[in-house]
């Protein structure tokens, strides 16, 4: 009899002591373990996302240390709230004045910062858009000047033959001409007064992040403050011993000493915080100005004085009297004052 490749059968493996089969203790203890960790993990609750923020409590005579700190770094142009107060804390805790690379590295991180705020408003400082808007309010200027008021008066008064000698337009057809060319004008000046105000969204960033900056170094001085002054306190009061305390206190000293240098050059860093928040608050509200007058001048001013060209225009020989005349001098005259008002302001 021939065996075929199906009537084989395989060989029974020979036992391995390593392997457990699906009965034996040692499976059945594996399993239940898997089960209880499944368990386990399906009846955990999940991790908040926040974490609620934990304030220092203060000790007894806390906040007048505290405020004793403020007054010797003479810090009166900032309120600390509750906030702050307990930030100092936490922050006064973790200095470690015995640690020369923290030292050096105190407040540091403060400068990088400071660093990218500059960058940033240099880039904001190089924008082109104040300058366009101011550009396109001297063509709308020069382009009003071509109406002369008193050359209306004498073509309409006077003949045609002395029209020709008149300066200024003198006719409806001239001053179709100004208009389109006042109009493209003002179309080009509101598409770059529209970018100008997306480009305010930036003042507002940077201000906020100088704020934050400013507080941040503030409660650090305070904290280095407060540290600074407990670790003279516990340097003073240590008595004299051997030559390796007596190094040891020199050492502390050198590192204190340090300490301070490093908060006279956060103290100096403050006050450029400060002079850098005044310069951006007066580069918004001067920005904000030049967008508040090219809006009114452009929709209400502009607007009023061509209606009172076209009623001149419109009035018959008789009707031109000497009132129409003078209020449009008079518009004409405030209109042209503005423009140069914002053409000469620096922003």
């Amino acid at each position: 009899m021939v065996k075929t490749f199906h009537d084989r059968t395989p060989k029974p493996a020979p036992p391995d002591s390593s392997a457990e089969t699906p009965g034996s203790p040692l499976f059945a203890s594996l399993e239940a373990r898997k089960l209880s960790a499944a368990a386990d993990s399906a009846t955990t609750a999940p991790k908040p996302l926040f974490r609620p923020a934990v304030h220092a409590e203060l000790a007894a005579g806390e906040r007048a240390r505290i405020e004793q700190a403020i007054a010797g770094l003479k810090l009166d142009d900032f309120r600390f709230g509750d906030a702050e107060i307990s930030r100092i804390i936490q922050l006064r805790d973790d200095i470690r004045v015995d640690d020369p690379t923290y030292i050096s590295e105190f407040g540091a991180d403060l400068g990088q910062f400071s660093d990218g705020i500059l960058n940033r408003l240099a880039e904001i400082s190089q924008s082109r858009y104040p300058e366009q808007i101011r550009e396109y309010l001297t063509g709308i200027l020069q382009q009003t000047r071509k109406v002369n008021p008193e050359a209306l008066r004498e073509s309409g008064n006077a003949g045609w033959l002395k029209s020709l000698f008149t300066r200024g337009v003198t006719d409806k057809e001239g001053f179709r001409q100004v208009e389109r060319e006042i109009g493209s004008l003002t179309a080009s000046c509101l598409e770059k007064l529209s970018l100008l105000k997306k480009s305010q969204l930036a003042f507002v960033d940077l201000l906020e992040k100088t704020e934050l900056q400013f507080r941040t170094i503030t409660c650090q001085m305070v904290a280095g403050q407060l540290r600074l002054a407990a670790e003279r306190e516990e340097a003073d009061a240590a008595p004299p011993g051997d030559f390796f305390a007596r190094q040891e206190a020199v050492d502390r000293q050198e590192a204190l000493n340090r300490f301070e240098r490093r908060l006279h050059n956060l103290s100096l860093l403050r006050h450029t915080v400060l002079l850098r928040m005044s310069q951006l608050r007066l580069e918004q509200k001067n920005i904000h100005a030049l967008i508040d007058q090219t809006h009114e001048t452009i929709t209400l001013v502009i607007p009023a004085w061509r209606q009172q060209v076209m009623a001149l225009f419109s009035a018959s020989a008789g009707e031109m009297h000497a009132e129409l005349f003078d209020r449009l001098a008079t518009t004409q005259h405030a209109l042209q004052e503005r423009l140069q008002a914002i053409n000469t302001r620096q922003g």
